[in-house]
């Protein structure tokens, strides 16, 4: 008969000691860039998601969408997707902070698409340019059909 042999305790905590150690040294290496990167990623895909939810909920609903971007001493610090309902605007999703990082240049703060998926009049080039650590994103909504494109350049 045959006796089958266990990890000991001690063996364990050696492996998870090594373990601990290598992924320690993976995030201070890589870690933090890749971090803030993946952070502002996401949030400008969310941001273009939303801008496309509004484009389809206008079309959808017949009520005007919008996407407002809030600006603190100037600076975009969080937006919101309303709905105009001709007797009040209507938050329809939560208000999205810009991260830590992040910073976003634009001509207007008011996206809002008209009753056919156009962006409306008065929101400028329709060019939104999202700047993160290590990436520019360039978030274009086409005037006349208000389409959502992104594109992205390294800094």
């Amino acid at each position: 008969m045959q006796m089958r042999r266990a990890f000991s305790l001690i063996e364990l905590m050696a492996v998870m000691a090594i373990v601990g150690l290598l992924s320690s040294m993976a995030f201070l290496r890589f870690g933090d860039a890749a971090y803030r990167t993946t952070t502002a990623e996401g949030f400008v895909r969310t941001l273009m998601l939303d801008l496309r939810q509004a484009r389809a909920r206008t079309i959808s609903t017949g009520d005007n969408h919008y996407v407002l971007l809030s600006r603190t001493s100037g600076v975009v610090a969080s937006y919101t997707l309303y709905r105009d309902t001709g007797g009040g605007d209507v938050v329809v999703d939560r208000t999205v902070a810009v991260p830590n990082g992040v910073t976003i240049t634009t001509a207007t703060d008011q996206w809002e698409f008209e009753f056919d998926g156009s962006l409306g009049a008065g929101t400028g080039t329709g060019v939104m340019l999202v700047t993160g650590d290590c990436y520019t994103w360039t978030v274009t909504v086409y005037l006349a059909t208000g389409n959502v494109i992104l594109s992205k350049v390294a800094l």
